[in-house]
């Protein structure tokens, strides 16, 4: 059983409801919320709502819903100052998630025979989750003769899950921004929604304010605006031993696979997403609603409303079918009592097609029986935007391998190992050469515990030198070594001029050829005084080359991006793990295990060119002679004295109000470190008295940067929650010599602005980076083993009790994260930081 506790607002560095109002009575005076603007807004909350009420005649009682006086005003605009609404407690709960497993084993020396399921359910962090998940593991071995073994399995999973409705997220390279439409991520929606704003009436009912020109409640989105997951995962293997003599041994592997996934999307019809489509209550709503349809056959008439009934049901399947055979002959022998052999030669072909097939479907009404209401023309509308309503993709995934392995050693003392692989791909150019690649590794181990000058030394247990080094590859995200084409319709601006056509998606890469990596390692090994202290050391170096990713091209081949091998790496790094027990009597042990790691990287000949935007983005980017996800910002010069906007060094190594971040000349930003940290590790500590168990595991990690949220836009609305720093806001001239924190602009001075966004390339600035660096209490654990012969009245053997506690504590991290989680990237949809939860375990054995 494992509790999930909801987060809480101590945690973030976000305005309450009275600071946050003050931000918008600002926003309101500097004409941001002026009546006639925020009347008919796409998006709006309290002040949109107050115009709103004030524009709207009640005449059964013979006057406007709000009276336009500034006591009626204050008065409706005070409850919302003092509401502090806690969305984490509307949108989150104290899940609980139960997880119940049986295994069964039994068997004689020719048959051996397990059985194992478990059933999983999770009441859901949010209230818009839910998952359920079954498995069922069967295996069954025999031995025929002496000479044939034989082995069958089965392992099925059925999983259901529901989660929020969630679109794609879509960039805007302009302005460096993703943006979503109808993003109802309950975590994303809690920090990003004002605390002004509430769920519920002072009646209880649902509140709704305005997004899309329609009603939105997020309560009533997450119950009407869902994604059911569906997943069958299916795998069965068989196996067949012969022994040919008494060293020489013939081994067969042949398993399928089968995954189905069904993604049903249902939008219904009280969703703020169908509403949108019908929100068409005035001639500026009109025009301004994107969801409508202007008929390109007749442009001088109005839009029309497309989706006059229902909501809509969007399906995705996705299917895999995978067939995996492994042929391997395996000689062992000791040539006397000094020499081992062991070969291993060995053949693997892998089978996989995979299936995409999509239908949206227009105007299904649940509340009347799944009936559908479909308007022709929202097909029409889709269509000549070039958007299918349906759809099918099919992949290939084609490999074959030749593998041989060889061991020997000599006295046990001298212990060599090769390795050799031949791998084949139809991922891969058409070239011999590109299409199969050669790898190998070579290593060596020495026992120098066991050298006879070692006889005196009895307080080492053992010590062993180690060495290897070799080539070794992946595919990567090569999937064009031929010309890929793709059917789609052509881009017309009536509806009788489309047509099919075929396009060219990706050219024939013919030389595109595997990632590959030279790797040498050396490492030892050392345990002291019968296992109290032991050591690990690895020291390693990789020179990686032909890496894969997209590049940009002149285009004179016809494509201006493409994949290929675009550039070399160099890292290197240590690896060390120390244990200790340093307690160790009859009743009490006490054991410490440390761990350390040490990388650094760097690419090397790079034949790509980034754009300020792919070096700038939290993810980071690659650049020459830096590591391969380096983070870049752009220089922050201060705020203008005038308008309190932010000033930069742009592109072109000039002072200015904004950058063109899809420029190439990257010359002039301010590098502030990798993404990637180079050192992490861990801190494991467990005390035992008799059968109690206790556990603290700290985990850490040093030297990387991480990129702050992007809370700043050019424009806000009075739905916006903002953070705390927004109080320290320039406002007025001269306050620049204070703050570094960008006015909330006027409306006309921020329409100077012609096409810059200095907002959000501020988010984007050297000022907006944090360390990454972080000490974390991951998780602290208590286990209880009961004494066996207090469970013999109940004919049981076994008999334990665990309770773990799981993100416990963040111990140190930078302040300048304010509650950014440094371990959770934030990319919506239904991305969801990870809880603090505790987990209690009953283990019984019969």
């Amino acid at each position: 059983y494992t509790v999930k506790l909801k987060p809480s607002y101590d945690n973030y560095n976000l305005m309450n409801s009275a600071d946050q109002m003050s931000v918008y009575s600002e926003m309101y005076r500097k004409g941001w919320l002026n009546f006639s603007d925020i009347l008919r807004v796409a998006d709006g909350g309290v002040f949109a709502k107050m115009n709103r009420l004030i524009s709207t005649y009640n005449e059964a009682e013979g006057r406007f819903e709000l009276s336009n006086d500034p006591e009626s005003r204050a008065a409706f605009l005070d409850r919302y100052a003092r509401a502090n609404t806690n969305w984490f407690d509307v949108l989150f709960k104290n899940s609980l998630t139960q997880e119940h497993s049986l295994s069964i084993s039994s068997g004689t020396s020719d048959a051996q025979y397990y059985f194992s399921s478990s059933f999983l359910s999770d009441a859901g962090w949010t209230i818009g989750d839910d998952v359920k998940r079954y498995t069922t593991n069967v295996r069954a071995n025999y031995r025929l003769s002496d000479k044939f073994t034989a082995g069958l399995s089965m392992v099925g999973s059925v999983r259901m899950q529901k989660a929020p409705g969630s679109n794609s997220r879509v960039s805007n390279t302009l302005e460096g921004v993703y943006t979503r439409d109808f993003d109802i991520n309950p975590f994303s929606y809690a920090l990003n929604t004002s605390r002004a704003l509430t769920a519920y009436q002072e009646n209880g009912e649902l509140e709704y304010f305005t997004r899309n020109f329609a009603p939105f409640n997020i309560v009533n989105e997450l119950a009407n605006n869902t994604i059911q997951l569906n997943m069958v995962d299916v795998r069965l293997q068989g196996e067949l031993g012969y022994k040919i003599t008494s060293n020489l041994e013939f081994n067969t592997i042949a398993a399928i696979r089968y995954v189905k996934t069904g993604r049903e999307h249902k939008i219904r019809e009280n969703s703020n997403m169908a509403l949108a489509y019908r929100a068409n209550y005035d001639a500026t709503i009109n025009s301004r609603n994107r969801f409508l349809y202007n008929d390109p056959d007749d442009p001088d008439t109005d839009k029309v409303v497309v989706l006059p009934e229902g909501g809509f049901y969007n399906r995705t399947e996705d299917q895999l079918m995978n067939y995996n055979v492994r042929n391997t002959l395996n000689w062992k022998g000791d040539i006397n009592s000094m020499h081992s052999l062991q070969v291993l030669l060995g053949q693997e072909i892998k089978y996989t097609n995979r299936q995409n097939a999509w239908y949206n479907g227009f105007g299904y009404q649940y509340e009347k029986g799944g009936v559908p209401f479909t308007d022709y023309r929202i097909l029409k509308q889709m269509l000549e935007g070039n958007f299918n309503y349906f759809g099918m993709d099919e992949y290939y995934d084609r490999g074959m391998s030749f593998f041989s392995n060889v061991i020997y050693s000599f006295d046990e003392k001298y212990v060599f190992n090769g390795t050799f692989r031949y791998d084949g791909s139809n991922k891969m150019g058409k070239s011999r050469r590109a299409r199969w690649l050669p790898t190998w590794t070579l290593s060596g181990a020495w026992n120098i515990d066991q050298e006879p000058f070692m006889a005196d030394a009895t307080k080492i247990d053992y010590l062993k030198l180690r060495a290897s080094y070799g080539l070794t590859a992946s595919i990567g995200s090569a999937d064009n070594s031929s010309v890929v084409l793709s059917n789609s319709s052509t881009r017309r601006p009536v509806f009788s001029n489309i047509e099919s056509q075929i396009v060219i998606s990706s050219l024939e890469n013919s030389e595109l050829t595997w990632e590959k990596q030279f790797e040498g390692n050396i490492g030892f090994d050392l345990s002291l005084l019968n296992g109290k202290y032991t050591v690990t050391v690895d020291v390693y170096k990789r020179d990686g080359f032909d890496l894969i990713s997209s590049i940009r091209t002149s285009g004179i081949g016809g494509q201006a991006i493409k994949n290929a091998n675009y550039a070399d790496m160099k890292s290197k790094g240590v690896e060390v793990t120390f244990g200790t027990r340093l307690i160790q009597s009859r009743n009490w042990t006490y054991t410490t295990n440390l761990t350390f790691g040490y990388n650094e990287n760097k690419i090397i000949n790079l034949k790509n060119t980034p754009r300020i935007l792919d070096l700038i983005q939290s993810e980071g980017g690659p650049k020459e002679n830096a590591p391969v996800r380096g983070l870049y910002s752009i220089k922050f010069l201060g705020l203008d004295p005038e308008y309190g906007t932010p000033i930069f060094i742009n592109d072109e190594g000039k002072t200015g109000g904004s950058v063109y971040v899809q420029s190439l000349n990257t010359q002039y930003l301010v590098y502030e470190g990798p993404v990637d940290p180079t050192i992490t590790g861990g801190f494991n500590n467990t005390l035992n008295y008799k059968d109690l168990s206790i556990n603290l595991f700290f985990s850490y990690q040093i030297g990387n940067k991480i990129r702050l949220n992007p809370v700043y836009r050019t424009r806000y609305s009075d739905l916006d929650a903002m953070p705390r720093e927004f109080l320290d806001r320039w406002t007025l001239p001269g306050d620049e010599a204070y703050t570094n924190v960008p006015s909330i602009m006027y409306w006309l001075n921020a329409n100077r602005l012609d096409g810059e966004y200095p907002y959000s390339n501020y988010n984007f600035t050297d000022v907006r980076v944090a360390d990454g660096s972080f000490l974390r209490l991951k998780t602290a654990s208590l286990q209880y083993r009961m004494n066996p012969t207090w469970l013999k009245p109940i004919g049981a053997k076994s008999l334990s009790l665990g309770l773990v506690a799981t993100n416990l504590w963040l111990i140190y991290a930078d302040p300048l994260l304010k509650g950014q989680d440094p371990e959770f990237f934030q990319s919506g949809g239904v991305a969801l930081p990870m809880p603090r939860q505790f987990t209690l375990t009953l283990k019984l054995g019969f």
